[in-house]
């Protein structure tokens, strides 16, 4: 569950390709902001404010027609999960659990803070279908998998509570389908996919770093989505292209194992030793693009609103989110080589 805020999504990229012997560069901003209530017996207790700044490096190149290898790498300079009016969590005897008292507290405000690579993916595609390359196809179909290894060490599991990774923990298989087709100046599209996490065996450590357990089996929440949209292109020539409109997303993310303390706040110690299950949740996002392309080069923006639907960060104890809320916006520059045809 590391952020459900939308799946930034672009028209012609789902199923732009190059022709052989082509390829493209990409680096990219994205900025993610998400805000939750979270609910104890239906009362306030705390609010939760997550802030991620990734920077991400992609890269593909087609030896042959229709299939391509892909790299991307993804890193988090800053992600912040602040609890700015949390208060300390107490041990209830009669219910042998924990729990944050209702009455008047003095507040003990609590942040996670995390950075550095979350993930290098290694992944191929093709593209059987494309009009670009050949007129007579009705549409054009991109097809990718790829493989992210796992990060045992940087991870939001280990290290003292200010200084921690942002990988998930464990490796990734990745997978995605897009179909898009040109209607005059517009193009509609779908995309389709996934990212199934894997198990790994994390150390768990305490807030200032201490370990507090060897080898604990954690799994980060899978995730699948379905998105789309229609682009429309006042601008469309063999040099110059602009490209907009309307996008909406929706993604299912699935239970997960995690350590305590990090998507609730002040937990008790005698919970971090063990695994937490975080619920299922589902996200709907929507929002609006813009891309241009001069020669070769390439720049596009998004953004994006999102809800999400509540669940319990962590079963242990009876808290819930409500009014989950996001937005999330991107910034991407791109160079690309031997592109067939003028569709962006």
């Amino acid at each position: 569950m590391l952020l459900a805020i939308g799946t930034a999504v672009w028209a012609a990229d789902v199923t732009e390709f190059p022709d052989r012997l082509g390829g493209r560069v990409t680096a990219g901003w994205a900025g993610q902001w998400q805000r939750a209530d979270l609910l104890q017996d239906d009362v306030h207790v705390s609010e939760r404010h997550v802030s991620r700044q990734g920077f991400d490096l992609g890269l593909e190149f087609a030896p042959v027609r229709v299939l391509a290898a892909t790299l991307h790498l993804e890193t988090v300079p800053s992600l912040i999960i602040d609890y700015p009016d949390s208060v300390p969590m107490i041990f209830e005897p009669l219910s042998g659990a924990g729990s944050y008292p209702t009455t008047e507290t003095a507040p003990a405000p609590y942040r996670v803070e995390g950075s550095g690579v979350s993930g290098l993916w290694l992944g191929v595609a093709a593209a059987p279908w494309s009009e670009s390359r050949n007129e007579s196809h009705a549409g054009s179909w991109r097809l990718d998998v790829a493989f992210r290894p796992g990060s045992k060490g940087k991870n939001l599991w280990t290290g003292p509570i200010d200084a921690r990774g942002v990988a998930a923990g464990g490796s990734a298989l990745r997978f995605s389908g897009a179909f898009s087709r040109t209607r005059g100046q517009g193009e509609p599209w779908v995309a389709v996919g996934g990212r199934i996490e894997n198990r790994a065996e994390i150390d768990l450590t305490d807030i200032d770093g201490t370990d507090l357990a060897k080898a604990v089996l954690l799994r980060a929440a899978s995730r699948f989505h379905l998105a789309g949209g229609v682009s429309w292109r006042p601008i469309d020539n063999e040099d110059n292209t602009l490209a907009l409109g309307p996008t909406a997303s929706a993604s299912w993310d699935t239970w997960a194992d995690h350590a305590s303390g990090v998507w609730l706040p002040n937990t008790l110690e005698a919970g971090r030793t063990i695994p937490v299950t975080s619920g299922e949740t589902v996200t709907g996002a929507a929002g609006a693009l813009v891309r241009a392309t001069v020669g070769g080069f390439g720049v596009r923006a998004n953004f994006d609103v999102a809800l999400t639907t509540p669940h319990h960060p962590e079963h242990l104890y009876e808290v819930s989110t409500q009014g989950t809320r996001g937005v999330s916006a991107g910034l991407q520059f791109s160079y690309r080589q031997g592109f067939a045809g003028t569709n962006p």
